[in-house]
């Protein structure tokens, strides 16, 4: 007869407290609480989070899923300054405004330390180079880009971000620029694909980027790599070309969701980027929608926040739980 033993090479032990990493399909006799316990998965989806006060589409974000920060975008008719924070279960809206409203703002950092940078301007008749700081309290305008754009990729921490592609009114920005906390400096090193709508995550010295739209207006499932000097086109490609995604996490670990295929499918899907492959989660977004606020949270635990179904701009969040081991009790019935 098979035992857990013979499959595994030791006995079931007997513990008075839960073991700590755990493995998947571990399985112990808890004798403080007089049960057999088993590592399962728990498997990914999204649930509902608080809602914003504000609800903004093209809007900038940072931090962390507990620990948040969003601002600027676009409520319809209007562009916004407004700043939120997110504490894991509702926003706040704080006094400090950004000091030019703008959509398709970028945003890099923490929630306490954080940077935004790019955009439009009400009425999209220009596109900003302004990058503003931000320490927890207020916004202040710090030195501006090389090039402006909107629509582009941005990542990083308030000392050391990059933004990478986007378009200006008069048509797409392959540059990309990198910030030392003070000054942004134009690298040699242009993306492959000039595109705009697009997004992407990590660090200064290792960043990804996801999909987007290519002139005339062709959406795209590219995906390329950042290793600090220059970019690589990855073979592998998105599930579903698509544009205006959210994404947070690393360059090895990622999470590329929802966007639109063609103006009027919208996404629900979720995107898992480990470094070389795409596979997609079964966990969707409950809400298909796009151009939400990127950079918040990594690829175990991460935030979709504001965006819009085409119809209007959203207020919802969703809350990103990746595949995570975790204690079942064992029973017989």
């Amino acid at each position: 007869m098979t035992t857990y033993k013979g499959i595994n090479g030791f006995a079931v032990q007997s513990v008075a407290t839960n073991p700590s990493p755990l493995d998947e399909g571990q399985v112990w006799y808890n004798n403080a609480t007089y049960a057999f316990k088993l590592a399962g998965i728990q498997v990914a989806a999204w649930a509902s989070g608080g809602s914003l006060n504000t609800g903004r589409a093209g809007l900038g974000g940072a931090g962390t899923q507990t620990t948040s920060l969003v601002f600027g975008g676009s409520t319809g008719p209007a562009y916004v300054t407004a700043t939120e924070s997110y504490n894991g279960t509702s926003w706040t809206t704080l006094p400090g405004s950004m000091n030019s409203p703008r959509a398709a703002v970028v945003g890099a950092g923490t929630q306490t330390a954080a940077l935004g940078f790019n955009g439009l301007t009400p009425g999209n008749t220009a596109v900003l180079a302004t990058t503003e700081s931000w320490n927890g309290s207020t916004w202040t305008n710090v030195n501006s880009m090389n090039t402006a754009r909107y629509g582009n990729a941005g990542f990083g921490i308030q000392t050391a971000a990059l933004a990478a592609t986007g378009t200006s009114l008069t048509g797409p920005v392959a540059a990309t620029e990198l910030w030392n906390g003070t000054s942004w400096t134009t690298s040699p090193a242009s993306v492959n694909t000039t595109r705009y709508n697009v997004t992407g995550a990590g660090t200064q010295t290792a960043g990804v980027i996801f999909g987007g739209q290519t002139p005339p207006g062709t959406i795209v499932g590219n995906i390329e790599l950042w290793n600090g000097t220059s970019w690589t086109t990855s073979p592998a490609t998105l599930n579903t070309a698509a544009n205006q995604i959210v994404s947070f996490g690393t360059q090895t670990a990622a999470v590329a969701a929802g966007g639109y295929s063609s103006p009027g499918a919208n996404l629900a899907v979720t995107n898992l980027w480990n470094g070389s492959t795409i596979s997609v989660s079964p966990g969707s977004l409950s809400t298909a929608r796009y151009n939400g606020a990127s950079g918040i949270g990594t690829q175990n635990a991460g935030l979709y926040a504001g965006g819009t179904n085409g119809a209007s701009n959203l207020a919802t969040t969703e809350a990103w739980t990746g595949n995570t081991v975790a204690i079942k009790t064992i029973t017989t019935s």
